[in-house]
């Protein structure tokens, strides 16, 4: 259906119908369709009193050509030479340019909000599961705990390393005894490790608890202000998202404010002009 062609009584109960199941936007854009075409149809009226007006002034000018003697009819040519249409259709020019940009601005404001809304579903989906992490957090978490496991391991490769030392150098001394019939033999003789060298490696294997724990309490300090971060963004976005909407629904209560004025403004023309 065009612009300039009425809709019919059953497409007009079908929109109203069908409009009660759309949603809001959409509901807003059959809205203003429908205001488009009263306006339409507002102007093809005011183009055909416009076009009987000048009709009758031409007959009423007629008319005083012809010596008109009627009173009556003199005053109702007086009346019509007097009246100045070109304002009020200059004027109607001006409220059409501004309807159509502002049905304009309107179609884009709806189309920028569905855009926005739709990628909004996304913060909705993650704020149902707020322990959920951005791919790069769980990524450096994962190297973190990687990390731990790698110096664990290397912890206890340094612990069996010393056992085993230990274990070498006990048994590397031998001794020699000799018998009651004067055989000499050998004697086991175990050579503990020195204080020395056992301070030196549990100072060792404390520096390297130590560094596990660290690592530890920074992957928890991590995890947890990476989350408060996410969550502080997420509130932001938010925030600026409802910002927007307010800003938007706004510019639409005011157009549509004017629209409705400018209805009323079309139909007291009409209504004037169905009077003369």
């Amino acid at each position: 259906m065009s612009e300039n062609t009425p809709p019919s009584a059953a497409t007009l109960m079908t929109t109203h119908q069908r409009g009660c199941l759309l949603p809001p936007p959409e509901q807003l854009k059959s809205f203003m369709w429908t205001v488009s075409t009263c306006d339409a149809m507002f102007q093809r009226e005011n183009a055909v009193l416009r076009a009987q007006v000048r009709d009758l002034t031409e007959l009423l000018t007629a008319f005083d050509l012809c010596k008109l003697k009627d009173a009556h009819l003199k005053v109702v040519r007086d009346r019509t030479l007097r009246r100045d249409t070109a304002l009020d259709r200059e004027l109607l020019q001006v409220y059409r340019k501004e309807q159509q940009l502002q049905l304009q601005a309107l179609h884009e404001a709806l189309d920028g909000k569905l855009s926005k809304r739709s990628s909004g579903v996304g913060f909705g989906k993650a704020e149902k599961f707020p322990g959920q992490r951005i791919p790069s957090v769980e990524a450096e978490i994962k190297a973190l705990r990687l990390r731990v496991e790698m110096l664990e391991l290397e912890v206890a490769n340094l612990h069996m390393q010393h056992e085993l030392r230990s274990e070498a150098t006990a048994w590397s001394g031998y001794s020699t005894a000799e018998s009651e019939d004067g055989h000499t033999f050998q004697v086991d003789e175990p050579k503990y490790p020195s204080p020395s060298s056992a301070t030196a490696a549990v100072e060792l294997d404390a520096q390297h608890q130590a560094e596990v724990e660290r690592l530890v309490q920074l992957e928890e300090r991590a995890s947890v202000g990476e989350e408060d971060a996410e969550s502080a963004r997420t509130i932001h976005k938010q925030q600026q998202q409802i910002l927007e909407l307010e800003k938007a629904l706004a510019t639409a209560s005011a157009k549509n404010s004017v629209l409705q004025q400018q209805n009323r403004r079309f139909r007291q023309m009409a209504t004037e002009f169905s009077r003369l």
